[in-house]
């Protein structure tokens, strides 16, 4: 679960977690950067750690390769866009918010 809110003195500031650590005043969080590339990123390393130390344990990685079981990494593009690639096969799996649920 993902949220966020703005700021009166302008910014964006997110949460990303299970619902109950809002309810109990969750700390921490962090500030989205205004670059929409930047805020990408950062949110999907957020997601990657929430899921790797809450739900698979930290020795676990995610997202991995379907095809040869690698951990992705994030790649931008010339065009702004930020993939999800495979360094060991060289391959591109998707966009950035929009992997496969089987991924």
């Amino acid at each position: 679960m993902l949220l966020w809110y703005q700021r009166r003195e302008g910014g964006r500031h997110a949460y990303l977690g299970k619902a109950i650590d809002w309810y109990h005043g969750a700390s921490g969080g962090l500030d989205l950067s205004p670059h929409y590339v930047v805020a990408v990123i950062d949110l999907a390393d957020e997601l990657r750690s929430a899921i790797q130390d809450d739900l698979l344990g930290s020795l676990s990685d995610w997202p991995l390769c379907p095809q040869d079981g690698w951990p992705l990494t994030i790649s931008v593009n010339a065009d702004q866009t930020c993939l999800w690639v495979c360094d060991h096969g060289r391959h591109t799996l998707g966009e950035v918010g929009h992997l496969l649920a089987s991924t």
